[in-house]
């Protein structure tokens, strides 16, 4: 066994981005970590890589050393490197082959040239070692003997890609794009099949409601780019399609963090590293296995293999990755288990081992850290910093996932619809637990599930088997279009806060698993009233004239229904009453709360008093508010859930809500005291057409209240009310805690791998008049495409003839 003293390597050119020479740096960083001398050099090197290699006539060859010749076209240096006095192996990164070109390209006689001499160079390598087996085939076929050759991926380089690296996201622009988002990356060539791919966007966007663009990444001469340009003016899809030239790395990364599919019609690759990257990025890998081709061996399980390259083939399957989120998790796995197959220490010993069988040794390996990312369950994303509702939902989220699953299987990303921001330092420092997992959302790692809750909700930009929307709320009967639509585009499944929001957002064509998990409430059981913080607007009332205190907690949108309390409020009670209403509200610019009470003292200057606080307040103080509190009232016209109702059960206090909405789950005769409503039409800034809400009845709200403060000065408020309190309370412990939140949680998320991969295909029945001459007949039978004929049946009279022998099925 001869001691090797150096691996050196030699190519005939290099160049920064390029793939040989990728793998060259990688190799030579590998020797060098086993402490073995290794230098690079090459015929003429470019200005931005003479630092990094060597001219080839420095090289004085010795025995004991090893030479990597890297080859991928026609060698001039023939003789010289058959001469060199050191063992020598060959690294084959394939030759593309000459029909991919014209007759009279200056390439093919240089292609052709390498592959003579692919034919002869067995008889004096020591052996040849293959980047793929496709290219192995290669060797073996051109007379390299199997026992001294391998395959041997000596290019992918794990430790340069951004494997479970977190996305950031970008403010949105006026320009962007909600479309699906295809991603080529390659030269401009007719091998790489852009024009196939230009096709297939423009079969999709027939196929799919939802916009499909294309990115092609990858520098080309002017004549292939105005040529591929034409084709998708040709096609209709010019708008579609992004062209970028050469990209450095940093703008190479985000396409690949911003791509929902990466896709490759490539009619050739000797390895084809982009399908490796996508899969570092998670993104979701299709491909044409070209029989000419390494495509096949290198996305092995990791990505979805076409038998053929026919654009709408690759159209009908790439709709069918980007509808079916389950589709999309196996696929991550699988791309996850293919790259550990190209971890640094499991190829140097490969190569450590195939240098043994040809007699030359090694030196001891050395230890070194898996380059594959940790695994962790959940990474949240939203608001988590403030008193904002949906701040408190994520933080307390958190901790209770954390608490379930255990320290590090969590972390919590700051974010908004409109993009990153970071969290408030003093937040940050008053909570150093989370301020733990805050840290922890920077560092690179793969999740088995993001979970994102913000307004407006984005759903882009989420890395992460399963992609969900989380514990949503949602107050009117008809959700946008536009928002169902990008849920259906991206993500697995929407949590939801109540069965009133899973039924919004299914009847609003929402076609993604809703599972309802609730809100908790037991953030407030630690809390301790701070009466003190009250002070300054409300004053400490003697135990014996205390007033009869209504508590109202909101925002005071519309649908709050403050109008309908303060109209209840004042035709039911006046001064002398010994009632009081304390409206707690915060400065926001949705409502005009303090010209709306000055109104209403104006027209009652006898009314009972009505207590305002337009303030945030901490939870000390607002745990104080509700031991102040009598009852809490809240007439909404709609909820997602109404957290204020929850947590005053969990303080023991009475609730007098609407009787329509989602604090339904939790509100019912049994719990609370329920106003009467009719539907009206929902008077809202989202606009929504047909879109209603529950109108509570002034009448019977002030009829509640009346009987309230009856019962209050009767002394029996407390024993009347103690039964509804009692099951209010014991269900907001046992089924609205922030743990059974996240247990519920983890099971919506479980039971996504338990539904198949596909989504099973519609069957649509067609009542209509079919094939006479009618104007509704004609358009039934224009909107049954060949595409959608096996899931149509078509209900007709017995005389109704078939239109075509692939047409629908016919019942008559």
């Amino acid at each position: 066994m001869q001691v090797i003293s150096a691996i050196h390597q030699f190519a005939v050119t290099c160049a920064s981005g390029d793939g040989i020479t990728n793998a060259m740096l990688f190799t030579q960083r590998l020797v060098r970590e086993c402490g073995l001398a290794s230098e690079i050099y090459v015929i003429d090197a470019p200005q931005d890589m003479a630092d990094r290699v060597g001219d080839y006539r420095d090289y004085r060859a010795r025995p004991e050393e090893l030479l990597l010749i890297h080859h991928g076209s026609g060698n001039p240096l023939e003789s010289w490197l058959k001469g060199l006095a050191c063992r020598k192996l060959l690294v084959y990164h394939n030759i593309t082959p000459e029909h991919f070109f014209s007759p009279n390209d200056p390439a093919v006689p240089v292609l052709r040239h390498g592959r003579e001499q692919l034919t002869r160079w067995h008889t004096w390598l020591n052996g040849a070692i293959a980047v793929s087996d496709y290219n192995y085939r290669e060797l073996i076929a051109a007379g390299f003997p199997p026992e001294t050759t391998i395959t041997l991926p000596l290019l992918v380089d794990l430790a340069s890609l951004p494997l479970g690296q977190p996305l950031t996201a970008l403010p949105p622009q006026p320009s962007t794009d909600p479309a699906y988002r295809l991603l080529f990356v390659g030269r401009l060539a007719p091998n790489k099949n852009q024009a196939g791919l230009i096709a297939a966007l423009a079969a999709m966007q027939q196929r799919s409601a939802w916009p499909v663009a294309l990115t092609l990444v990858g520098g080309g001469d002017d004549a292939t780019r105005r040529k591929l340009q034409r084709l998708a003016e040709d096609h209709g899809v010019a708008d579609s399609v992004t062209f970028t030239g050469k990209v450095d790395d940093a703008e190479l990364q985000r396409h690949y963090q911003q791509a929902d599919l990466y896709i490759s019609l490539s009619e050739h690759e000797g390895f084809g590293m982009p399908l490796i990257e996508a899969m570092a990025h998670a993104l979701p890998v299709l491909a044409y296995a070209a029989p000419d081709s390494s495509i096949a061996d290198t996305v092995g399980e990791g990505g979805l293999l076409l038998t053929q390259s026919d654009p709408e083939v690759a159209a009908a399957a790439a709709l069918m990755m980007l509808r079916n989120p389950g589709l999309r998790a196996r696929l991550i796995d699988a791309q996850r288990e293919h790259l550990a197959r190209f971890e640094p220490a499991r190829l140097l010993e490969s190569l450590r081992d195939f240098l043994a069988e040809l007699g030359m040794a090694m030196p001891e390996l050395p230890a070194s850290e898996p380059c594959l990312p940790v695994q962790r369950r959940w990474r949240l994303e939203g608001p988590f910093d403030s008193s904002y509702s949906l701040a408190l939902v994520n933080r307390e989220l958190a901790r209770a996932l954390q608490g379930l699953e255990g320290e590090g299987e969590v972390t919590l990303h700051s974010t908004e619809g409109g993009g990153d921001f970071a969290p408030d330092p003093a937040f940050l420092a008053e909570q150093p637990a989370l301020a733990a997992v805050s840290r922890r959302a920077s560092e690179p790692a793969w999740y088995n599930a993001s979970l994102r809750l913000c307004y407006p909700p984005r759903t882009t930009d989420l890395a992460a088997r399963h992609r969900l929307i989380h514990s949503y709320g949602w107050e009117e009967s008809v959700f946008p279009h536009e928002h169902a639509q990008a849920f259906n585009a991206r993500l697995s499944a929407v949590t939801t806060m109540s069965r009133y929001v899973s039924r919004v957002l299914a009847d609003s064509g929402v076609g993604l698993p809703l599972p309802v998990v609730g809100v908790g409430t037991d953030h407030l059981c630690d809390i301790a009233p701070d009466e003190a913080a009250l002070a300054e607007w409300l004053p400490e009332a003697e135990a014996d004239d205390a007033p009869m205190t209504f508590l109202h907690v909101s925002s005071c949108f519309p649908r709050k229904g403050v109008d309908v309390l303060l109209a209840a409020w004042y035709t039911t009670f006046i001064a002398d009453d010994g009632v009081q209403l304390i409206l707690k509200t915060f400065p926001n610019p949705h409502h005009d709360i303090e010209r709306e009470l000055d109104a209403w003292r104006q027209r009652n200057p006898r009314g009972a008093p009505v207590r305002l606080i337009n303030a945030d307040l901490s939870p000390e103080a607002v745990r104080a508010l509700y031991r102040r509190a009598d009852a809490l009232v809240a007439p909404s016209r709609g909820e997602g859930y109404g957290l204020p109702m929850a947590e005053a059960m969990w303080c023991d206090v009475p609730v007098i809500t609407t009787a329509g909405g989602g604090q339904r789950d939790f509100c019912t005769p049994e719990t609370a005291w329920l106003i009467d409503y009719d539907y009206a039409r929902a008077r809202t800034h989202m606009g929504q057409f047909a879109s209603v809400w529950a109108e509570p009845r002034v009448e019977h709200l002030g009829d509640l209240m009346a009987e309230f403060a009856a019962r209050h000065r009767r002394g029996e408020l407390r024993e009347w009310s103690a039964e509804r309190r009692r099951a209010a309370r014991g269900l907001v412990e046992g089924e609205h805690t922030w743990a059974a939140v996240a247990r519920r949680t983890r099971a919506a998320v479980e039971a996504l791998d338990a539904l198949p991969a596909l989504a099973p295909r519609p069957r649509i029945g067609w009542v209509s008049t079919w094939n006479s001459k009618c104007g509704i007949a004609t358009y039934s039978q224009l909107l049954v495409t060949p595409a959608l004929a096996n899931q149509v049946t078509v209900l007709a009279n017995r005389d109704v003839e078939l239109i075509a022998e692939d047409g629908p099925e016919v019942v008559r």
